[in-house]
């Protein structure tokens, strides 16, 4: 069994914290394995040398000194403080010292713990830099936002100052253009021949198409600048009194419309109406030839919140299925299908309103399919 002075021996020699003894002069009369690495001094050299030989501050040393030689052996003392290393480095080191007292009581010395603190003070340090430059880029960033913001704002304020001259401004010389040429192909059609008559025509359908054109930029933009107010909306419902109300101008035609029941979303009304509604209407567009025309509207992946609006009209070019969403693209001629490009781009910007995602898929002469996800409370 080990007597009760090796055992210190042992439990000094390979403690993890640095061990050492100041003698009452400040001179170093032990030190252990431990704080000759901290110091990068050979363990043999550091015997007999000045306490002050190790810290920084002279004067913080000297205070140190100072307080040991007036320890009582109830007296503990934790400090901070910056050690030299053999090289000129500084560690930083917590030290925990207390009275070496001998046998009688006479004070032989001080005898402290040191913990190399100085990696975990380095990345407390470095913390604080990446917070600091943290809060500058957040600073930086917030600024650009409110520049882009301002930038933004005086946009739309253009933007609501052009659809304003467009309703307004725009369209009555329009009117007036489609009109008079109306009352003059009535009023003096037989005076003029058939290229004449023809030129007219030609101008109404110009006229005509501007104001088209121009009716759904403005529910474009007006989509655009729409809130979104979420409430329970019956997709399959809206779905059935849209294709009535299309149908209404050819009773006759033959369709298969097949809509899903308990097809129910939360989202805003309005803008579902608008979105089914072109998707509704591009379907009944593309399948003008078919016999019979067949239109779906229902779900995909019901778990997933897919829905589908299916045809089996002309379809389109899968290669060009990027372009169906932008303004003014349009992948068949204007001789065969009317339209501007717009309703689509109206249905994207809907769907991403509602924080979703849409795509089309088809091939030519087999039909398109268009699906959407609207996910809740995830306005943009």
């Amino acid at each position: 069994m080990l007597d009760t002075e090796e055992m210190f021996r042992q439990v000094v020699e390979t403690a993890y914290e640095g061990v050492w003894i100041i003698d009452p002069d400040g001179r170093i009369a032990f030190a252990n394995p431990r704080i000759a690495e901290i110091l990068e001094w050979p363990r043999e050299a550091l015997v007999g040398r000045s306490l002050e030989d190790f810290v920084f501050d002279a004067l913080r040393a000297e205070a140190l000194l100072a307080q040991a030689r007036r320890m009582t052996e109830a007296t503990h003392e934790v400090h901070s403080l910056e050690l030299r290393t053999q090289t000129g480095e500084r560690r930083v080191a917590l030290l925990s010292s207390s009275p070496f007292l001998d046998s009688t009581g006479r004070l032989r010395g001080t005898l402290a713990m040191i913990t190399d603190v100085t990696d975990r003070v380095e990345a407390e340090e470095r913390l604080r830099e990446l917070k600091k430059e943290l809060e500058e880029k957040v600073r930086e960033r917030t600024a650009e936002l409110a520049d882009t913001n301002r930038s933004l704002s005086a946009a739309v304020a253009e933007m609501e100052a052009f659809t304003y001259s467009v309703s307004h401004d725009l369209r009555g010389p329009l009117r007036a253009l489609d009109g008079f040429s109306q009352a003059v192909l009535e009023d003096y059609g037989e005076r003029l021949d058939e290229t004449g008559r023809d030129y007219l025509e030609r101008i109404r359908t110009a006229s005509q198409r501007l104001g088209s054109l121009m009716d759904d930029l403005l529910k474009l933009s007006r989509v655009g600048r729409e809130a979104v107010r979420r409430t329970p909306v019956e997709l399959g419902e809206m779905a059935e009194a849209l294709l009535e109300r299309s149908l209404r101008s050819e009773p006759e035609r033959p369709l298969e419309a097949v809509i899903a029941p308990d097809l129910r979303v939360e989202a805003d009304e309005g803008l579902m109406e608008i979105l089914l509604d072109n998707l509704i209407g591009n379907a009944l567009k593309f399948t003008r030839d078919r016999d019979p025309a067949r239109i779906e509207v229902g779900w995909s992946d019901r778990e997933s919140g897919v829905i589908r609006v299916r045809d089996n009209g002309v379809g389109f070019d899968p290669q060009y299925a990027d372009k169906l969403f932008l303004p003014f693209q349009r992948l068949h001629p204007k001789r065969d299908f009317e339209g501007n490009g717009i309703g689509l781009a109206t249905v994207r910007r809907i769907v991403e309103m509602h924080g979703g995602e849409i795509r089309a898929t088809g091939l030519p002469d087999e039909g398109a399919t268009f699906e959407f996800t609207l996910h809740e409370g995830e306005e943009r």
